[in-house]
């Protein structure tokens, strides 16, 4: 038994036709019905009822296929697994994030300063991205809201104002300011739990009691932009993301409240950094600051951009 042998199984249990499986294995039906014949043997219990119209699997063949399955989705996990840590191990930057949408334009002017640098980049959820820190597979964390650990070193890369987007011919456009509040029954589109807007806006709400009435909630903070432009409802969103947007910057709208989102650079105090993780850092505090100074919003780095983190 070999894995083309499981292969060629699975193809003909799923079609359980032995001529249409060996057309699209691209073998003669002959070999194709003598090598699941070798595999019965080798087993020792037919796999297939057998009929003059035909084959059907039987309960040893059900059973056995199951665990062929399992085979085959176990062999191509360690297919990707391989590749994931063979290209981890090529990069020279490993970043994890859960506010992705500020970190194409951040990216780009690393690698405007260095176009030979390897980087690799991950989305994903507050807690997994807490535990790649701790094991320290990744060089830093760009985090919403900040997290308090003393096994980390922090700096505030952001703090900035949430707005609300709406679509054309939305009531909101009649308002330069509005109250939270005054949006409990609006339809709203948010991204997932454990991704950096939702957790800031989370906080947000709770502070206000406020009960938000999600429609739509997404892993991709950028198809919130066009669930919004479609007219399906609203969305609080960070005010730099989306204002400098020539839609959006006729279809926004302020709250009247104080509510702020802070972005946060995180890294393993134990790691030491490379020199590319080095540039990564001090581009990462220049780009925010300038940021926050296009939206005539304060930045609030704490240190520095030239600061050595050795």
């Amino acid at each position: 038994m070999d894995l083309k042998t499981i292969i060629y199984f699975k193809k003909v249990a799923e079609l359980q036709h032995v001529t249409k499986a060996a057309q699209e294995l691209y073998i003669s039906q002959a070999q194709l019905s003598r090598i699941i014949a070798d595999l019965e043997a080798e087993l020792g219990v037919p796999l297939f009822d057998r009929a003059k119209r035909g084959i059907s699997l039987n309960s040893c063949g059900q059973l056995y296929y199951q665990y062929v399955l399992k085979i085959l989705n176990l062999i191509e996990e360690g297919q990707r697994s391989v590749l994931e840590e063979y290209s981890r191990k090529q990069a020279q930057l490993i970043i994890a994030t859960n506010a992705g949408a500020y970190m194409p334009t951040l990216i780009s002017l690393v690698r405007q300063k260095d176009p030979g640098m390897r980087i690799k980049q991950y989305s994903l959820p507050r807690k997994k991205l807490i535990s790649l820190l701790h094991e320290e597979v990744v060089s830093f964390g760009v985090l919403c809201p900040p997290v308090e650990n003393d096994a980390f070193e922090s700096i505030t890369l952001l703090k900035e104002r949430a707005v609300i987007i709406y679509p054309q011919g939305h009531w909101l456009e009649n308002h330069k300011k509005i109250s939270l509040s005054a949006l409990s029954k609006e339809p709203m589109i948010g991204v997932s739990r454990g991704y950096g807007a939702r957790d800031a806006t989370e906080i947000m709400y709770r502070t206000h009691s406020f009960t938000p009435n999600f429609i739509i909630e997404t892993g991709d903070s950028s198809t919130m932009a066009r669930y919004v432009t479609a007219g399906l409802g609203i969305s609080v969103v960070p005010k730099s993301l989306f204002i400098q947007e020539d839609y959006f910057k006729d279809h926004y709208v302020e709250f009247e409240e104080d509510i702020y989102g802070t972005l946060e650079l995180v890294w393993n105090r134990n790691h030491k950094f490379s020199q590319s993780e080095q540039l990564f850092y001090d581009t990462a505090l220049d780009y925010f600051r300038e940021l926050a100074e296009s939206i005539f919003e304060p930045a609030y780095s704490l240190a520095p951009s030239a600061k050595d983190i050795n």
